[in-house]
């Protein structure tokens, strides 16, 4: 991934937009990324993909219901809580 400071983003404001169709573009300032400038295809290709997870989390949580696999609520709030499903897919 290319990058540019805040400073040259501003000053290649055009070089940084042209850039971004083809490669998501990092915006840096004192080390550290305040954004990523992606294609606009790219980010319909990321809310396309983002809505396919929610979809299957939804179709799943259904099949679990119809199937009667239930968990306690407040269980369930603490094991979210507690990280338990973090980085799962």
């Amino acid at each position: 991934m290319d990058s540019f400071s805040t400073q040259d983003a501003q000053h290649h404001f055009h070089d940084v937009l042209k850039k971004a169709q083809s490669t998501p573009i990092e915006i840096c300032e004192n080390g550290k990324t305040l954004a990523v400038v992606i294609s606009p295809e790219e980010f319909s290709n990321l809310e396309a993909m983002k809505l396919q997870f929610v979809k299957a989390r939804f179709s799943r949580a259904n099949d679990d219901i119809e199937e009667s696999k239930l968990i306690d609520g407040g269980e369930f709030m603490d094991a979210l809580v507690s990280g338990k499903y973090d980085n799962t897919i």
